[in-house]
């Protein structure tokens, strides 16, 4: 009899072996399976993915600096699906995240570095020169904006801005230029015209062309009162009413002068006319407080 219970019992126990070590490759295979997966996530938020076993770079990503996780979320969420992302919530983590990762962008919130502007600005930059810098505020302060451009940043925004403005700022300072209110160029520019260290730093990151001797008699007389109005900070509407042409107009004129002149932005050709040209004797001497840029 006891044999007999033994004989029944024998293929219950093997099969509950045979079940235990399947289940535990099961559970192996799935911890696999989520380790890789977080791996893959390490790797998309720095800009990277596996290709044969290799890390290459695919894109560039952005850094979410801010103290507040609701800012951080917002700028998340509108940034999903346009570019890997990377958080961070404090200064240490700021500066190792901007070695680690290499960012083509940071998001800055001014509460992290408890508005302490461009000392601050500088040593972020040493960090990683690279890294091109949009600084966010609660409130529109001229002499703070013109400050922080000065020391290195590319934007100025308040912390409200639309997801379809932020993914828009990323991209033109992905692309090397400004992001910052029309209404900024002129004190922009007239802060560029006194002298100081800021000045010529400040035009080094506009980045001229190297051709930056052209004159401005290359262009035409057309183009030339593009340039000047240009110049003071004129919007297309305004160039269009003013030359009595219409907006395609102005923008072929613009395409025009961006290619004999070498540069790629408004903001560059502004620049160029008040710090290197009178345009005196041009008919477009319209004194004007209209913007530059609709950034914001």
């Amino acid at each position: 009899m006891k044999n007999m219970l033994l004989e029944v019992a024998a293929p219950d126990i093997e099969r509950k072996s045979c079940c235990a070590s399947t289940l535990g490759r099961l559970l192996s295979q799935v911890a696999f399976v989520v380790s890789f997966y977080r791996r893959l996530e390490r790797l998309e938020a720095a800009g990277l993915h596996l290709s044969c076993g290799k890390t290459i770079q695919v894109t560039y990503m952005v850094l979410l600096a801010s103290p507040s996780k609701t800012i951080r979320n917002r700028w998340q969420r509108a940034l999903t699906g346009f570019c890997p992302t990377h958080e961070v919530a404090e200064q240490f983590g700021l500066r190792q995240a901007l070695t680690q990762y290499k960012p083509a962008v940071l998001l800055l919130d001014s509460d992290l570095i408890q508005h302490r502007g461009t000392r601050q600005l500088a040593t972020l930059l040493q960090a990683n020169p690279h890294t091109r810098i949009i600084f966010f505020t609660d409130h529109f302060n001229d002499t703070e904006a013109i400050a922080v451009l000065k020391g290195g940043a590319r934007g100025y925004c308040v912390k409200k801005i639309s997801g379809t403005s932020l993914k828009k700022a990323v991209q033109a300072v992905k692309k090397g230029e400004f992001w910052i209110g029309r209404r900024l160029i002129p004190l922009l520019i007239e802060s560029l015209r006194g002298t100081g260290p800021g000045r010529n730093e400040m035009s080094m990151r506009c980045n001229k062309p190297a051709n930056s001797a052209v004159p401005l008699t290359v262009l035409s007389p057309r183009e030339l009162d593009v340039a000047s109005m240009i110049g003071t900070g004129e919007q297309n509407k305004i160039i269009s009413s003013h030359l009595s042409i219409s907006e395609k107009t102005v923008k072929a004129h613009l395409t025009n002068i961006f290619k004999k002149l070498g540069f790629s932005s408004r903001t560059q050709l502004a620049l160029f006319v008040r710090q290197n040209h009178s345009i005196s004797n041009s008919s477009t001497t319209v004194q004007s407080h209209s913007l530059l840029h609709a950034n914001q």
